[in-house]
């Protein structure tokens, strides 16, 4: 029995009149039995179908176009429009098909007016001919798009790729999920990936098939993927994927991954009330995070928000206390005594310090974090905000207190001073105790 690359010689120079010697030339051969010798079995296995030659020689382009084996794709390419033209006409979808293909191969070789001119008249051909839902306009949409991404026209290309993407969806169902990812990366960028649900759902589900869910690309989409669903309140469809994404790093000999996925699924398991195993999982996290630098950089936020699960739901603040003032000491480690990551974590820490009535202590933090936080944030940034209001708050409770037998009125005068002078610029004067204090009869 002949070997494949033999078979599928024969069957290709049957195209053609002169066995296809042009189509050799251009594309560097010398015949079509060196030129199919290095291939794989499977690609030069004849089709099961109408023209089994014709599908061969796509079979086989498509191949070389995948390994960037550029000059003999193109030629390939070339003989097949030259095919389809002769068998259909200029304007038949096929060829149109071809066309683009041809356009695309040449966009990745750097013809770049080529490239333009060939995929241009390709989609607008398929357009009028196939019309809006052929998916052969949602394969030369897709390289168009591809080609504009490199010469930067960002939007356009955006647009035919979410053309391409509702087309699949519509008519090819099952087979959009590369354009789905390409265009949830586009997204992701932008930073409204919350708009890109359906798209991070295709996308997740085609990256977990083609990549598998230790690539990075398909942890990304992944957590985006959760992300939207989280910030949708839909926290049961986050869970299991941060259950996948968990469980795959624990193979990955990768602490950093692990730590991020172990903390992930602990948020994510507080949100469907699976406490016991969440605490397990953001134990961990932690854990693992203090060994990965000095301090890492995550390692104060992970800190703080557990120490919020101690504090709120375990009901240990000392313990939790304990947790945020590691915290801040990673942050003036990492950011320095006058950098608004400290400011922050003294307002956390001067808000804890006024629950349990060390007011002296609550002060102390929470001047110095209301003053780093209005120069270095902002009086409209939400931290500021934040700060503000404890302050405030803590100012009022002790202007009551100075009012109350035996009375200070001049210690409660400082108060609401100090009150209205930090507050009403950050808070506004209709602010519930900003009106208290005024209010106030001192």
């Amino acid at each position: 029995m002949a070997e494949p690359h033999l078979i599928a010689a024969r069957l290709v120079e049957s195209l053609f009149d002169d066995g296809g010697r042009g189509v050799l030339v251009e594309a560097g051969f010398s015949s079509w039995e060196r030129a199919f010798r290095p291939l794989p079995p499977q690609v030069l296995a004849v089709p099961q179908s109408e023209i089994p030659a014709e599908d061969l020689l796509t079979r086989v382009r498509d191949f070389w176009t995948a390994k960037h084996v550029w000059r003999p794709a193109i030629a390939a390419t070339r003989a097949l429009m030259r095919l389809k033209v002769a068998r259909h006409g200029n304007d038949d979808p096929r060829a149109l098909l071809e066309l683009g293909a041809l356009g695309a191969l040449a966009s990745r070789t750097s013809r770049t007016e080529d490239a333009s001119k060939m995929l241009e008249s390709a989609y607008e051909g398929l357009r009028s001919t196939g019309g809006g839902r052929d998916v052969r306009l949602a394969i030369v949409a897709a390289n168009y798009a591809n080609h504009l991404l490199r010469q930067g026209q960002r939007g356009r290309a955006q647009g035919l790729l979410e053309q391409a993407w509702k087309i699949r969806r519509e008519v090819a169902l099952g087979t959009q999920g590369m354009v789905a990812a390409q265009l949830a990366e586009m997204h992701i960028q932008e930073g409204s990936e919350d708009t890109a649900v359906e798209m991070l759902i295709d996308a997740w589900d085609a990256l977990r098939k083609r990549l598998g869910l230790r690539h990075k690309r398909t942890r990304r989409v992944g957590r985006h993927l959760a992300t939207g669903w989280t910030r949708s309140r839909k926290v049961l469809a986050a869970e299991p994927i941060l259950r996948d994404l968990y469980e795959s790093a624990q193979q990955m000999n990768d602490p950093a991954e692990l730590a991020l996925s172990a903390f992930e699924l602990g948020i994510g398991l507080r949100n469907v009330n699976l406490k016991e195993e969440a605490y397990r999982r953001l134990e961990e996290s932690i854990r693992i995070t203090r060994t990965l630098g000095d301090p890492h950089p995550a390692l104060s936020a992970r800190l703080s928000e557990w120490s919020k699960v101690v504090i709120v739901e375990r009901k240990r603040p000392a313990e939790g206390e304990g947790i945020l003032r590691e915290a801040l000491d990673a942050d003036q480690r990492l950011y320095g005594e006058g950098s608004p990551e400290v400011a922050g974590r003294y307002a956390q820490l001067g808000h804890l310090c006024a629950q349990f009535g060390r007011v002296d202590e609550a002060m102390g933090y929470l001047d110095p974090a209301v003053s780093l936080l209005r120069s270095t944030r902002g009086d409209e940034h939400p931290q500021t905000i934040v700060a503000v209001r404890y302050l405030v708050d803590l100012l009022y409770a002790q202007a009551l207190a100075a009012l109350e037998p035996p009375r200070d009125r001049e210690i409660a005068r400082w108060y609401q001073q100090r009150a209205l002078e930090v507050g009403a610029p950050v808070l506004g004067f209709g602010y519930e105790y900003i009106v208290k204090m005024r209010d106030l009869k001192i």
